[in-house]
Formats: C-alpha cells, sequence, structure tokens
C-alpha cells in the first residue's frame, strides 16, 4: 500500500505544480507629485525590494506600463525609479487583479514617493 501511495504521490506532483503556475501583471500609471505622467520610469518586479528582477516596463509618454509574468502562488515587490526621483516600492500579492498608481517625488522634496493598489484597469496609450 505504500508504495502505491508513493506512486500517486510522485505522478501527482508534477500536475500540482503546473496548476500552481499563475499569470502575473500589474498596469501601472506613474506620476509626479503635481499630478503630470513621468515618461520612461522603471517599473521592476522583484521577489524582494533588493532581490533579482523577475520582470519589468517601461512607462511610455502618458506614464503607463504593464509588466508581466508566469509565477506560482506569493508576493513580489514593485520598485518604480526614475533619475532624479525617489523611488517607490509596494509589496503586491502574485493574485491582484488590480492597476498600481504611483507618485514619485523629487530627490529635493520631503515627501517620500508612494504607490497603492486601485481597482480596474489602466486605458491604452
Amino acid at each position: 500500500m505504500k508504495n502505491i501511495l508513493r506512486t500517486a504521490a510522485a505522478c501527482l506532483l508534477p500536475l500540482m505544480t503546473l496548476a500552481c503556475d499563475v499569470s502575473f501583471e500589474v498596469d501601472t500609471l506613474v506620476r509626479d507629485s503635481r499630478n503630470a505622467p513621468i515618461p520612461e520610469a522603471r517599473v521592476s518586479i522583484r521577489y524582494s525590494d533588493k532581490g533579482d528582477e523577475r520582470t519589468s516596463c517601461t512607462t511610455g509618454s502618458a506614464g503607463k506600463c504593464k509588466a508581466s509574468t508566469i509565477t506560482g502562488f506569493g508576493h513580489f515587490n514593485v520598485v518604480i525609479t526614475k533619475a532624479g526621483y525617489k523611488p517607490a516600492v509596494l509589496e503586491v500579492p502574485t493574485n491582484t487583479e488590480s492597476r498600481l498608481n504611483a507618485t514619485l517625488e523629487s530627490l529635493s522634496s520631503s515627501q517620500s514617493s508612494h504607490a497603492e493598489l486601485v481597482s480596474g484597469e489602466l486605458e491604452r496609450e
């Protein structure tokens, strides 16, 4: 009986692992403190805020981009950077269906940059 259970587990494990893959996609809008879009901001999806990059995108003229990858369940850190601005970091669950809005503050500002999840999808450029 033990051998049958081991064989069944060995056969089912690869199938269960495949079923755990999920598509992770994050629509991002990056603006400055005056609500103006920030083009060419880098949106990096990482396993941790200092960890290896999994995927990324760069915002267009309207400050928007979409990054996507296939992953398992858990969390990613979204790190948004642009020269001359303070970075924004937000931990995002891999099963999110929300978009991310980020406001980057200039390096001279006393405020911190921030990002938040909001419901809905971004309009395409």
